[in-house]
């Protein structure tokens, strides 16, 4: 049994690395997903009536009624977070120049990496000029 423990230690460390390699990409692979879900407002529609639905027991027209009420607001708050998405990019625009000054030219493509995961998260524009700092329209074509 003593020639064999490194057998049972390499079993267990394959176990652990196993584990923890599907348990990061598992858990990458629902966080995205959860966060495409939340983008759309009708998801977030139905968590907030499924919420309600469970905490105050909502009769069925309750349910009906809320709901109605919830799609009207969903109108109202789309454009105020595409308007505060456009504005944010703007600000990134605005300071995204002074940032690349300060940064070596081969850390500057790991920059433009970031702003473009930003742009499409966003779904805004987010191009830095090098030099006039001028981008293009602040939302995407």
């Amino acid at each position: 049994m003593k020639r064999n423990w490194w057998k049972f230690a390499l079993g267990i460390l394959l176990t652990f690395v196993a584990g923890t390699v599907f348990g990061v990409v598992g858990t990458i692979v629902i966080a995205q997903g959860a966060k495409k879900k939340m983008e759309d407002p009708k998801v977030g529609h139905a968590m907030v009536l499924k919420h309600l639905d469970r905490k105050l027991n909502l009769t069925e027209t309750q349910h009906d009624e809320i709901s109605v009420v919830l799609e009207s607001m969903i109108e109202d708050i789309v454009p105020i977070r595409n308007s505060t998405r456009r504005q944010l990019a703007t600000i990134v625009r605005t300071h995204g120049p002074k940032i690349r000054e300060i940064l070596e030219p081969e850390q500057e493509k790991g920059f433009d990496e970031f702003l473009g995961k930003l742009a499409r998260d966003w779904n805004v524009v987010l191009t830095v000029e090098p030099d006039s700092g001028e981008a293009e329209s602040p939302t995407a074509p």
